[in-house]
């Protein structure tokens, strides 16, 4: 249940997904025409991090391709985080039948006191749990907590959510 998956997260990880409930962050499903915005704020994510940027038209096919094909037995929704009317994040979940798995996300540096990105991350395993799934895949991290590695803070952000590491 849900107290269990708290209880699994590192405190300072429950702390800012409550931090983010007090300040009033809200998720939502996106659309495909929600995905422009949240395609600019991937864009400010990806510079942040010193990422290569897929193009918007790649996320385009992407839902659209899965709104087209209702047999496939992956469903794959657009969340957004709001604060105050302004997206503060968003990311792509994939949903299959047991698995959820969280492909790309955005988040506002300018708006990080809100904890947009631990809002997001709880709405999407909370839909997850609702869709079935018993697995939840955060994805890409570095490959060990090295502080010297690139993507150590991502690292640190997912690991705080309480899963194991699974390199492949």
């Amino acid at each position: 249940d849900e107290d269990q998956l708290l209880a699994r997260m590192h405190p300072k990880t429950r702390y800012n997904i409550r931090l983010s409930e007090r300040r009033g962050v809200t998720v939502t499903l996106g659309t495909l025409a929600d995905l422009p915005v949240w395609h600019t704020l991937y864009l400010e994510t990806t510079s942040r991090h010193h990422l290569d940027p897929m193009p918007l038209p790649h996320f385009e096919a992407f839902l659209r391709e899965r709104a087209e094909h209702t047999a496939s037995p992956v469903k794959t929704v657009l969340l957004l985080a709001h604060h105050e009317g302004t997206l503060v994040a968003g990311l792509l979940l994939a949903l299959s039948r047991t698995r959820a798995t969280y492909l790309y996300g955005a988040s506002s540096h300018a708006h990080r006191e809100v904890m947009g990105s631990h809002a997001i991350q709880w709405a999407a395993m909370r839909l997850a749990k609702a869709h079935g799934c018993v697995a939840y895949a955060l994805f890409g991290a570095a490959p060990r907590a090295d502080e010297a590695h690139a993507l150590a803070g991502v690292h640190r952000f997912k690991a705080g959510f309480g899963g194991r590491l699974v390199h492949r």
